[in-house]
Formats: structure tokens, sequence, C-alpha cells
């Protein structure tokens, strides 16, 4: 099976609705949480397993199906909050409570971490970040994988294109990024942020 998301919808079409799934990308190094007392604001994570139980607790709370962890390992960012409005759940490491394939069948490999993050908030009104973990791991930087296909910038291009379309009144293009990839920032301005 080749691509992200045709392995994604494998994993959602197996498991049966309503199923806790996690999931985990191979090139996540580990874990930081957020402790202000540290001079970096942050340490490495001390329990995994309650990061996760979390993750499905918030989603029972606030009736959502999505949870993800804040996507830049970096504690002058990350703050000790928990947001229920629409934030960008990272796709290298995120729990969902399994929508099936009817509900999430997700059309492109690249930004497929967007597109979920978008479709599961179109189908609840809700996603949940936790802000204060990160994943470890170095986006667009390691060998093979996704990294080593030459065509992986047009491919982004079009999925750019794709979600810009899919989702206007929530998805803008981003310039402002360095990543040398186009890139997209993602709000409802009709909601107002929503942090716990």
């Amino acid at each position: 099976m080749k691509g992200l998301a045709p392995v994604r919808n494998f994993i959602a079409g197996y498991f049966p609705i309503g199923k806790k799934i996690v999931f985990c990308d191979d090139d996540i190094k580990g874990f930081l949480e957020f402790d202000e007392s540290k001079a970096r604001h942050e340490k490495e994570l001390v329990n995994l397993d309650s990061t996760i139980r979390r993750g499905f607790e918030e989603c029972k709370s606030n009736h959502c199906r999505l949870w993800g962890v804040y996507p830049t390992p970096n504690g002058f960012f990350m703050k000790d909050t928990v947001s229920t409005d629409l934030k960008f759940c990272v796709g290298s490491f995120f729990g969902l409570i399994n929508p099936g394939n009817k509900d999430l069948n997700i059309p492109v490999s690249e930004k497929e971490d967007y597109y979920r993050t978008l479709r599961m908030y179109q189908l609840d009104g809700c996603v949940v970040r936790l802000n204060f973990v990160a994943g470890k791991t170095a986006y667009y930087k390691e060998p093979g994988g996704m990294q080593s296909d030459p065509e992986r910038k047009k491919k982004q291009e079009d999925a750019v294109e794709f979600l810009v379309k899919e989702f206007p009144d929530w998805v803008k293009r981003n310039p402002n990024r360095k990543s040398g990839f186009p890139e997209i920032r993602i709000k409802d301005s009709k909601k107002k942020d929503k942090e716990l």
C-alpha cells in the first residue's frame, strides 16, 4: 500500500466504528511536555499513557472524536491548555475515535493531517488539542518515506489547492512559512478561540 492516505483509510476501515485508535509515526523520537519551571519551559514527557487517556477523556467531554498534540516541540510556544476550537492536529501523533471510512475517507496523502483536522471539525464542531505535549520529529528533514518522493512539492501544491477549495471558510494559504513547501493556515473566524 503506497501513500499515507491509503494506509490511514485502511486502518479506519479495519477497526470498528467507535474504536479508540492512537496513531504514531515511526519518525517520532520522543515527546516533550510544557513545564514553566524549566529554562526552556519544557521537559521530557513523564507519562505517555496518561496523555493518551487525557486526549480521549477530553474528546468524550467535548463530544468530538479527534485529539492531537501541539505541532512544534518548543516549550516557548506550548501552553498548559487544551484547545477545543479549530486547531491543527499534527499527523505524526494523534488519537481518533474511529468514525469509519464513510465519514472520514482521506483523499490526499500530502496535508492529510490538515484534511483530517478539518473534516473532523466539520463533522463534530470541535477537535481537541493538548497544547502541553509535542512529539519530537524533524518535519520534511528525515531521509526516506515521503521525503524521498521527487514529486512531493507538486503533490503538496495540489493538496493545498484541494483544501482551499474544499474548506474555503477555514483554509488560507500561508506564504510566511519557511519550510520550502506550500503551506496553509486554518481558522474558523466565526467561532472564538477556546482554550481550557
